[in-house]
Parts: C-alpha cells; sequence; structure tokens
C-alpha cells in the first residue's frame, strides 16, 4: 500500500504496518484496546491493518501549545483525540481553560489495495493529577470518618450530658435548648448548629437542671434517642473520627466549641446539606445511613472552612492557610513532601523575601518553614508505614532520602521512635 503523507498539523504518519506508538511518553499499541486504558478502539479491517504513529509530531507542533495553555488554564488537563488513520489532516488547538483538543477530518476517498476502505478511531484521554490541596491532605491522612449519625428528640424538663473524646456536629431542627460548655450556657433555636471538639458539654430545656449522662436517652436504639413524650426540640447530628496516632494534626486545632447561627448556615453550602442530611434521615431509603454519614462529614468539612474565613490566630497549618503567601508555600510543600525544600525556594513562590517569608510563616504556623516540610515528609511516611506493607527502604525512598540512616535519623526526630519501633507498635494496637 502506498504511504501517504501527512501535514504538520496531523497525527503523524501512515503506514501499511502495526507498531508499538509513543503518546505523551506512555505506549500504546493502536490495536490494542486492552493497554493502559487507552479505549475505545474500533477496528474495521480484513487482512492486514492501518495504523498511526501519534506520538512525536503531535506534541511538537500544536500539542505543545495546548498544554502549556492547558496548564494554565485550569487544575486538570485533558486530551481528547478523534484520529481517523485514513486521514493526513486536521491539528490541534491549545484552550486557556485547561483542555487540549485534537481534531481530524476523514477522508474517505482512501482505499486499501483490495478497494476496501480501513479506518481506527482513537480516543485518547489523559487527565492530570487535581493541584495540592492541604487541608484534603490532613483530612485523608487523619482519616477523618463520620459515623454514628443520630436523632435525639425531647419534650418536658430535661438535661444531658455528652462527653465526646473527638468531635460532635450537630443541628436543631426545631425547637430549641441550652448548650452550656466551656463555662458558659447560649440558648440554641432552630436552624442553628453547633460543633464540640473534644469538650464536655450539656444540652437541656432550662440551663439550671440538673443533668443525667446522655447514654440513658440511647438505651433503646443508639441512633434515636428520647427523653419526655413530647417531641418539642429535634436535633440531629453525628461524630466524626480521627486515627489516633495522627488525630493530633487536627483535634488541638479546633474550637471547643463552634456555633453558627441559622443566618450564617443559611448562607452557605450547609443549608442545602443540612436540607439532605434531614430528607436522607426521614427517608428510610438504601443507602440513607451511608448517605447521612458522609453529609456530617462534609458539614465538618464546611465548617472547618469557616474557621479559615474566621483567620484564627492559633499558629498552625490550619491558620496559614488563611495568609496567601504562607498558603502558597503550604502548597507546594504538601504537593512535593520528598522534595527537600530549602527556604529561598518556599520565599520565592511565596513572593517575598526570605527574612520576610521565615518571619511570616513562623508567625502563622507555628513553626520554620523548613521544619514544617520535614515533619510533613515524616508524617506522610508514617502513615506509609501504618497503612502499607512497604520495607521501611522503600518508604524511605518515597520520602527522598538517599539512605536508610539518614531516613532513620529524621524519622525518630520528629516522630520520636524509630520507623520499626512504629509500625511494630501499630501492629500490637
Amino acid at each position: 500500500m502506498k504511504r501517504l503523507p501527512a501535514s504538520d498539523e496531523g497525527t503523524g504518519e501512515i503506514g501499511n504496518r502495526c507498531g508499538v506508538d509513543q503518546v505523551h511518553g506512555r505506549n500504546f499499541h493502536p490495536l490494542d484496546t486492552r493497554q493502559r486504558g487507552f479505549g475505545p478502539f474500533k477496528v474495521a479491517r480484513r487482512h492486514d491493518h492501518l495504523c498511526a504513529r501519534t506520538g512525536e509530531r503531535f506534541c511538537r507542533n500544536k500539542a505543545e501549545a495546548g498544554i502549556a495553555a492547558g496548564d494554565n488554564g485550569g487544575a486538570a488537563g485533558k486530551v481528547e483525540a478523534s484520529d481517523y488513520i485514513a486521514s493526513g489532516g486536521g491539528g490541534a488547538e491549545g484552550r486557556s481553560d485547561g483542555f487540549l483538543q485534537a481534531r481530524h477530518e476523514p477522508i474517505s476517498e482512501v482505499r486499501r489495495t483490495d478497494d476496501r476502505p480501513s479506518f481506527i478511531r482513537n480516543y485518547v484521554v489523559i487527565v492530570q493529577e487535581a493541584p495540592a490541596d492541604p487541608l484534603s491532605d490532613v483530612l485523608g491522612l487523619v482519616q477523618a470518618s463520620a459515623a454514628c449519625t443520630v436523632c435525639f428528640t425531647a419534650g418536658g424538663a430535661w438535661a444531658l450530658r455528652f462527653s465526646p473524646t473527638q468531635v460532635k456536629f450537630n443541628v436543631i431542627r426545631s425547637g430549641s435548648c441550652w448548650i452550656l460548655a466551656e463555662g458558659s450556657a447560649r440558648r440554641l433555636s432552630a436552624g442553628d448548629c453547633f460543633m464540640v471538639a473534644g469538650t464536655p458539654f450539656v444540652l437541656a430545656s432550662d440551663p439550671t437542671l440538673q443533668p443525667i449522662d446522655a447514654s440513658l436517652a440511647f438505651e433503646d436504639d443508639a441512633t434515636r434517642g428520647q427523653v419526655g413524650a413530647a417531641a418539642e426540640t429535634e436535633i440531629l447530628g453525628g461524630s466524626v473520627s480521627f486515627d489516633d496516632a495522627q488525630a493530633d494534626l487536627l483535634l488541638p486545632l479546633l474550637p471547643g466549641l463552634l456555633l453558627i447561627n441559622a443566618e450564617q448556615v443559611s448562607a452557605t453550602p450547609m443549608g442545602w446539606l443540612i436540607a439532605q442530611l434531614d430528607a436522607e434521615w426521614r427517608s428510610n431509603l438504601p443507602g440513607a445511613r451511608a448517605a447521612c454519614d458522609d453529609m456530617i462529614r462534609l458539614l465538618f468539612v464546611q465548617a472547618l472552612r469557616s474557621l479559615l474565613g474566621a483567620r484564627t490566630e492559633i499558629p498552625s497549618w490550619l491558620g496559614g492557610l488563611s495568609d496567601p503567601p504562607v498558603s502558597r508555600a503550604l502548597h507546594a510543600i504538601h504537593a512535593n513532601p520528598a522534595r527537600h525544600w530549602r527556604l529561598d525556594e518556599l520565599a520565592s513562590l511565596a513572593g517575598l523575601s526570605r527574612s520576610t517569608f521565615a518571619e511570616r510563616f513562623a508567625r502563622r504556623v507555628g513553626m520554620p518553614p523548613v521544619s514544617y516540610a520535614t515533619i510533613w515528609r515524616m508524617r506522610v511516611a508514617a502513615r506509609q508505614l501504618a497503612a502499607s506493607t512497604m520495607t521501611v527502604s522503600a518508604v524511605a525512598a518515597q520520602a527522598g532520602y538517599l539512605s536508610d540512616s539518614a531516613f532513620h535519623a529524621a524519622f525518630r526526630r520528629e516522630i520520636g521512635v524509630s520507623p520499626v519501633a512504629y509500625r511494630r507498635k501499630l501492629r500490637r494496637s
């Protein structure tokens, strides 16, 4: 079969042989639908096959411009290619919204030597990883999970004492009550939300009443508590738990009591989430309990975002996220924890001088930037030791250490024990 020419903007050469081509640095066979998820491929053939070399010329020309535009314009890049192998025309265009597209027009007149038309149509999708998100990274590391969504109704005179060990998030669906925590009493009305973090508290119809243990109200059903015959007040909520080994990354940073009034709730996504939580709880549909737990976790994330908006003065990574220059450095550290960052590199990313950046970072986060990068690297390594069967040497390599001894010394300095002892302790527990 005669080899057809290809334009500079096309997919490349067209030949009468099949081969393994390069698409953005990855190998794939244009006729094999099983390799690396590239597909679907539709192949029309009778005897031998047509195949295309789509890598080099595609990347050299318009594709490079498209990738650059995608990097600048969006958090995720995407390549969509519709390649008619019987085509030598087409082109690639880059867009500022994060997409790179390749377009090709079929040439129906191209035929095989046996006068039968043949073509291959390829769809290639390449999705870049999402940008770094320190809050999501920490939530993943501490394994924040919601469980035990409950509904509580009360009527008459009542007072219950709660003693949470981690976090509780609740919303007043109807009626009103008092909450007593941290030496103060606040009245809550329908639509108000509150979050408590490891702080004992009392809910009561009257703040002067003597409380009883809340477990007594849930004796018959662990998910439905009731005090009194009438349901004058209804409270819906649940608990958020963390991995004990990593909980100190987040739990000490949370306020003992966070109140969010109904006006604030309605002006944020919390209002919709609470409505969905209530609807799922009452639906009795399959999966309702799992959906309620997920809603509680999302409400917890919204509560954390409200703390960022308040620009808390507690020195921590959470406080640093509300400071744009410091936040840029934190995002860089979390995006590449294995990199051994230098002060001048992080200061450049923050757009500040070395001295100004070092002072600002330490004031907002509570430690020097390089120290934070080292601690985060060790936290990630600790999670890998706990959650995988990787060898200590493999974990050290992923953490960016060329020798096990250097990794052991850094891990012991930040975590307090050697990597082997840390893993052994977790397995015993």
